[in-house]
């Protein structure tokens, strides 16, 4: 994996979120809940799927080869899909990802006020 991190207060969070996979899956779960299981036997690496069966990549932890296997696929393949992010990270990926790409944004403020405030 190869992560880009801002060397700010969303990348220190960002960094925080990958040394806790428990809250990963969480996230994970959270999200999944308004979106179809991904298809595994895709030739298209998918955390997720659209109702009409697009296929989603969480993008929100910015791993870049990942994200350049899922652009270079949807281009190869001739399909359109989506990246889910969060709001910060939206500017960066908007112009890598062309119209083939909708980008679905998660909401940082309420991605803390969910995960990262003690009970």
């Amino acid at each position: 994996h190869f992560y880009f991190l801002t060397n700010d207060y969303h990348g220190e969070t960002l960094l925080w979120l990958l040394c806790r996979p428990d809250v990963i899956g969480q996230l994970n779960a959270t999200l999944l809940q308004e979106l179809q299981l991904p298809c595994r036997n895709a030739f298209i690496e998918n955390d997720a799927r659209t109702d009409a069966g697009a296929p989603i990549l969480f993008c929100y932890l910015p791993d870049l080869p990942r994200l350049f296997r899922f652009l270079s696929a949807l281009e190869l393949l001739q399909m359109k899909g989506a990246i889910l992010c969060f709001d910060f990270q939206a500017g960066a990926l908007r112009p890598l990802c062309g119209d083939k790409v909708e980008l679905q944004i998660i909401d940082f403020a309420e991605f803390e006020r969910r995960f990262l405030t003690s009970p």
